[in-house]
């Protein structure tokens, strides 16, 4: 036995060596040379069937709520598998969500859940909800629809809200699938219903219809002005009984009943308990009317005792009230007020305000009316105006002047003038455009004239002064430049010599005699003094005198509103008719002294008289 053990491992080594020998290649094949010095390296066994390793599994628990079960679910898996399961629902289930882990959401294809198994334990989760069906709307013309839901669980209530927008169409008629839903109205005016349904466990569809709804027709609220139809519908349909009110606005009342007419018909109107009227809707428009007037008020007027004003003792509410308010020459309108509050006169000087809807207070107050002083000053004096208090004597300085007043002027220099170094040439009056006059003087050196008060309010009186240089010689004097004299301005004279007794005019240069004929426009020559140089006259208001230098003069004694006519004509200037200006030292018909100034066309002639004798310089 042990010779043939011996045999048989060499009979393998020998064969071992020829494979060697041949590189491996089997007898017959063709053998790839050999390398020098390689080495021959035994070959690895492969394994056996009998060799492979197994996988490790792991576990696949559930958490399922009580909807559901879960089928089909291996409890363990290998990483890699794909795991197959289905979920079955319990009646009126369906599933929520299936996660794997709670992470990641698996949907089903027909029916089977699929996943492929990680590399860990995992946990597929399933939730169930109650089931929903579809509440479908389709929208048509002339409404609009809605529902509460449009998902519902069998047994859930689904409101249902339908607005009719088409006003030819009335109520709606609505049905769930097959279920009718009953609609109610809930909103008049816009024509809304709402009905209800159970969600029956299906989808279901709602289908609305509506009915066409009754003509109906306008009604017109016609009333008149201030009045308004209350509470009436704008239409009705006929047959409806329509009820409305009449109101009105403050300041008007009705005057006639109230008509409801369709087209030329009227419609009968009935006056119910409480007030309103009623009235059943015909199968036409028609219109609601009432005859108004607007209601009178009484105009409560308080008018000042001098003014005279026409206004009316009542007015209609709204109506215009149009007065004006004359002046006198003594007093204007002060203000205006209805109810406190002032009104304004327009351009013409009326008055007018809009008759509230009650009784009103006009009250017009009155003024003390002035007329203006305008004082026209020289170069280096200026006037005052004042008035005069004869009983007090005392003057008040004004800038205003009233009705009938008379005015005295004071004239003083300027700023900066001297007192005396310039005298009044002319000073005058105007109590309009033409109307000119000349101003006096009193003892307490103010001037004025007693004719000149305001004849125009508007325009007043205006003053004017001009002015005069002095100068002091033997030769002149400065008419008004000092107080206490009296001054009579542009008298021109009346009183003429008989021309025809030129032989006056001839010798005048000698010894002059008057015959007792000489004669005046009003009065002759009684007889003459030719030493004094004087001569009297047979009317004892004229005196006369003449000169050496050959000038002839009749003075004048009388008076005139206490002023002292001195000089009325001087013979020997280029005119008979001179302007002259008047002085003395008194208002008495004989004045102890007085000088007067003449004025011509050539040069100023002043004469100088005293009680005692007269004498021109």
């Amino acid at each position: 036995m042990k010779s043939s053990k011996k045999v048989s491992i060499l009979s393998l080594l020998v064969i071992l060596s020829s494979l060697a020998s041949c590189n491996g290649n089997l007898p017959g094949s063709t053998a790839s040379p050999a390398t020098p010095n390689s080495t021959i390296s035994p070959t690895t066994p492969k394994p056996t069937p009998s060799s492979t390793v197994t996988k490790e599994e792991f576990n696949i628990t559930t958490d399922v709520d009580d909807g559901a079960t879960i089928s089909g679910l291996p409890k363990k898996a290998s990483e890699g598998d794909e795991v197959e399961f289905q979920v079955e629902l319990k009646e009126e289930k369906e599933i929520s969500y299936v996660t794997i882990d709670g992470e990641n959401i698996i949907t089903p294809e027909n029916g089977v859940y699929k996943f492929v198994m990680p590399a860990h334990a995992v946990t597929v989760k399933a939730v169930t909800q109650d089931m929903r069906y579809a509440v479908n709307v389709e929208q048509i013309a002339g409404a609009t629809i809605a529902v509460s839901s449009t998902l519902a669980k069998k047994g859930e209530t689904i409101k249902v809200r339908i607005a009719i927008t088409d006003s030819t169409k009335e109520s709606p008629v609505v049905k769930a699938g097959d279920i009718d839903v009953p609609m109610a109205l809930v909103e008049n005016e816009t024509k809304t219903f709402e009905g209800s349904f159970v969600e029956p466990g299906s989808d279901v569809s709602l289908l609305v219809t509506l009915s066409d709804a009754p003509a109906e027709y306008a009604i017109l609220d016609k009333a008149g002005d201030g009045a308004v139809v209350v509470n009436a519908p704008k239409t009705a349909k006929a047959g409806d009984k329509v009820t409305f009110s009449m109101a009105l606005d403050s300041g008007f009342e009705f005057a006639g009943e109230v008509k409801v007419t369709a087209g030329d018909n009227e419609v009968e109107v009935m006056t119910n308990d409480d007030g309103t009227y009623s009235f059943v809707m015909p199968a036409s428009s028609v219109t609601i009317s009432q005859e108004t007037a607007a209601s009178i008020y009484k105009i409560n007027a308080t008018i000042g005792e001098h003014l005279e004003v026409d206004v009316p003792d009542y007015a209609a509410y709204n109506s215009k009230v149009e007065f004006v308010v004359p002046s006198t020459n003594e007093y204007e309108v002060d203000k205006v007020t209805l109810d406190n509050i002032e009104l304004v006169a327009d351009e013409e000087g009326k008055y007018s305000f809009t008759m509230k809807d009650r009784a009103v207070s006009l009250v017009v107050t009155e003024k003390e009316r002035f007329a203006p002083i305008v004082l026209n000053d020289s170069k280096h004096l200026m006037m005052t105006a004042y008035t005069h208090d004869e009983e007090a004597n005392t003057y008040t300085p004004v800038t205003q002047v009233r009705w009938g007043e008379k005015l005295y002027i004071k004239v003083t220099p300027k700023a900066g003038v001297n007192e005396g170094d310039y005298g009044i040439d002319k000073l005058e009056v105007k109590l309009g455009e033409n109307d000119t006059r000349a101003l006096y003087t009193n003892s307490d050196g103010y001037y004025y004239n007693p004719s000149a008060v305001v004849s125009d309010m508007t325009y007043g009186l205006q003053f004017t002064l001009t002015e005069v240089e002095a100068i002091f010689d033997a030769n002149h004097v400065i008419v008004g430049s000092h107080a206490g004299a009296y001054i009579n301005y542009s008298y021109s004279s009346g009183v003429s010599l008989d021309k025809t007794k030129s032989n006056l005019v001839a010798d005048r240069f000698g010894n002059i005699s008057f015959p007792t004929s000489y004669s005046t426009t009003t009065t002759k020559i009684t007889s003459v003094d030719d030493t004094t140089k004087t001569f009297k006259m047979e009317s004892t208001d004229y005196e006369g005198g003449w000169t050496d230098n050959g000038l002839i003069y009749i003075l004048s004694t009388s008076t005139y509103n206490n002023l002292t006519y001195d000089l009325v004509f001087l013979q020997g200037s280029t005119s008979s008719n001179l302007e002259t200006e008047y002085l003395a030292d008194s208002k008495d018909s004989t004045p102890t002294k007085y000088i007067a100034r003449l004025k011509n066309d050539t040069k100023d002639i002043y004469v100088y008289a005293e009680k005692t004798g007269s004498k021109i310089r």
